[in-house]
C-alpha cells in the first residue's frame, strides 16, 4: 500500500489517497471514497476520512478480488448540530 500519495491540490492544500494493491491484479481500478455524509467534526485531534477506509470490509473484498483501489481523503463540511 502507498499511503498519503498526493492526487491534486486545492487552496494550497495536498489532496491524498491511498492506494491498495492486490496480490493478484486483475487490471481494474476503482476510486473509493468513504461516507461520512460530507460532515465531520473539523477538530484538530478529528481522525482522517480515508484512514477509516482501510478497515472498511468492502475496500479489502475489492482487494482480494483483484481491484486496485484509490482511497481518497475527500473534504467535508462542517458538523452542524440543529
Amino acid at each position: 500500500m502507498d499511503k498519503n500519495v498526493v492526487y491534486g491540490m486545492h487552496s494550497g492544500l495536498a489532496l491524498l489517497m491511498d492506494i491498495h494493491y492486490p496480490e493478484k491484479p486483475n487490471g481494474y481500478g476503482l476510486i473509493f471514497i468513504m461516507g461520512s455524509g460530507w460532515h465531520m467534526p473539523l477538530a484538530y485531534n478529528a481522525g482522517v476520512l480515508k484512514d477509516r477506509a482501510a478497515g472498511n470490509s468492502l475496500l479489502q473484498r475489492l482487494v482480494s478480488a483483484g481491484y486496485t483501489v484509490f482511497a481518497i481523503n475527500h473534504r467535508s463540511s462542517t458538523l452542524r448540530l440543529c
